[in-house]
């Protein structure tokens, strides 16, 4: 059996429920919320202060082996929409951050982030919600718990807890709902489908419900995020259902006059449905209670939390390899001992083997001296052309290929390597009208540039640019073949020629025979250099014809800039 702690706490309030649980049945044994006031001269109360109100609140109550379950609501963190290139999970993480440092250079120094990926291929971009979480809010957090004379387990985002309630009270299949729960002076508005959470907000109201003027705000909200949600990209559709956390004559009377407000069906659900009660219980319905047992059905089941800033997703480790080379080792030194004797055997024949190789590797060595320089240069020359991007090259293409200006505008744009030597380009706008983005994808699709717009919707307030759009470019890098020429294997001599002609010049020793020899030198040396400057002549012969169709290839749509030549 599990003894469970769930806290949430703000400037105002601290509530919180304590339970235990046996598998997947949970027993509340006590739970309350407790109004935190202000300090001396009208200040927020610290967090040593209100660790002291809560360990008088749980007094009574035995903490002896209790796990902490902590939680921040939506204006304690960031929160970032953004798409990352193809990936699988465990590499999702470092693309992540590298994404979030785009958007602000200290994010991984000053904030603690975890996030929510999209399921998909490996092969497929992923829509990813990240959330942030400042350090200093992670150490107010820790702080009020030491003064309770507790630790810190996790630190969740309040409004994916209830969701997680909602999702283990209705099994739904398909479909957007609308969940509201009313916190004292605020309001989650949560969208989810039947397995996840899709959008929220946090509203503050202008006073606590019960209230008129309230009451009314509420209202208006629940119209609006009932027309705007649908629009979102990651909705889609209408919602089909408004479920309203509470229960009592006061809770029924405000989801009656919704109903007769709106046309969507509001329904009340009952927090405490599906659990149980200790003998002394003695808690009070209250929004703020909604979330920790949201909270508390997570844990219990077992499944990862949707966001824990105290377990955020983080790249795998490197597997320890000590224990595998211990037993590679211990195997070897069972084989060694066993084939000494038949290598002691083979020693003879060995030996006449290695002396053969190197006779052999002697006659090689002067041909690999020779060759290895060159080689060594031209690999590496081909290998950094074939992996490289000319993102200037890129940009100029892309801005000559876009459409005007008075029929596109480009709001942001994107460029990152990818794996297999491609890279991807993303980037969001405005159009005039669906046209412009055809016409301007038709202009960017080359066999090099693979182009998708997996998003193209109608934007109501602004006349002039009246559609905005999503694109992803993927694209491969021109290739530059180098080759190195072959080196002329050395001519053979005829023995019996060449001592001939050794005879013949010591037999001449007049200065006309030596001038003839010196004449004959500088030929034969011109013909040699002749020679090998024919030898090194293809490679860039060839190396400039590809640059030169690269070239071409380019000025289809835009000003071709001057061909790269490789750099060794």
């Amino acid at each position: 059996m599990q003894r469970l702690l769930a806290i949430d706490c703000d400037a105002r309030e601290l509530g919180y429920v304590l339970a235990t649980a046996s598998g997947e049945r949970i027993t509340l044994e006590s739970a309350g919320t407790v109004l935190l006031g202000s300090g001396p001269d009208d200040r927020a109360l610290t967090p040593d202060e209100i660790g002291k109100k809560l360990q008088s609140a749980l007094a009574k109550q035995k903490r002896t082996g209790v796990k902490v379950l902590a939680s921040v609501d939506r204006n304690s963190i960031e929160l970032f929409e953004i798409v990352v290139p193809p990936a699988s999970d465990p590499e999702l993480p470092e693309l992540v951050l590298n994404r979030l440092s785009m958007e602000s250079a200290t994010i991984a120094d000053e904030a603690i982030v975890d996030f929510i990926a999209q399921s998909g291929g490996e092969t497929e971009s992923r829509r990813v919600t990240a959330a942030a979480l400042a350090k200093t809010e992670l150490e107010r957090v820790t702080a009020t718990c030491s003064s309770a004379g507790l630790t810190a387990d996790r630190l969740l985002v309040r409004p994916y807890e209830t969701a997680a309630l909602f999702l283990r009270q209705r099994s739904v299949t398909g479909g957007n709902f609308l969940l509201v729960n009313v916190i004292g002076d605020e309001v989650d508005l949560i969208v989810v489908d039947s397995v996840r959470i899709l959008f929220f907000r946090t509203v503050r109201l202008p006073a606590r419900m019960g209230d008129e003027t309230a009451e009314q705000r509420l209202l208006d909200e629940i119209r609006r995020t009932l027309l705007v949600a649908p629009q979102s990209p990651e909705i889609g559709h209408v919602i089909e259902a408004v479920y309203w956390f509470g229960s009592g004559a006061e809770h029924e009377r405000l989801v009656a006059q919704i109903s007769k407000e709106i046309s969507t069906k509001v329904e009340l659900l009952d927090p405490y449905s599906g659990f149980s009660f200790g003998k002394h219980w003695e808690g009070q319905l209250s929004g703020r209670l909604v979330p920790l047992l949201g909270m508390l059905v997570a844990e219990t089941r077992g499944a990862q939390h949707a966001v824990d800033f105290l377990h955020p997703r983080k790249a795998p480790k490197p597997p320890n390899r000590i224990r595998q080379l211990a037993i590679a080792a211990s195997l070897i030194a069972v084989i060694g001992g066993a084939g000494g004797y038949y290598v002691w055997e083979g020693q003879a024949k060995a030996d006449a083997e290695i002396k053969k190789l190197s006779e052999s590797l002697t006659s090689l060595d002067a041909l690999v001296k020779k060759t290895a320089e060159k080689k060594k240069v031209a690999d590496a020359i081909e290998e950094w052309n074939s992996n490289s991007v000319v993102w200037l090259d890129e940009l100029r293409d892309l801005s000559a290929k876009f459409p005007p200006g008075q029929d596109l505008v480009i709001q942001r744009l994107a460029m990152t390597p990818s794996r297999g030597g491609k890279a991807n380009v993303s980037f969001q706008g405005l159009a005039r009208e669906p046209k412009v983005v055809t016409r301007m994808e038709a202009s960017l699709r080359d066999s090099r540039h693979e182009v998708q717009t997996p998003r193209v919707e109608e934007r109501v307030q602004d006349k002039t640019y009246s559609w905005s759009f999503e694109t992803g470019v993927s694209l491969t890098p021109a290739k530059v073949k180098i080759e190195v020429p072959p080196d002329e294997p050395p001519a053979k001599q005829d023995t019996s020629s060449k001592k001939d002609s050794e005879s013949a010049d010591a037999t001449k020793s007049t200065p006309a025979a030596k001038r003839r020899g010196t004449s004959k030198n500088r030929t034969d040396a011109k013909k040699k250099t002749t020679a090998k400057q024919g030898a090194d002549k293809p490679a860039a012969t060839e190396s400039t014809s590809d640059e030169a169709k690269s070239d071409e290839a380019k000025t289809t749509e835009s000003p071709a800039a001057a061909p790269q030549e490789p750099t060794p």
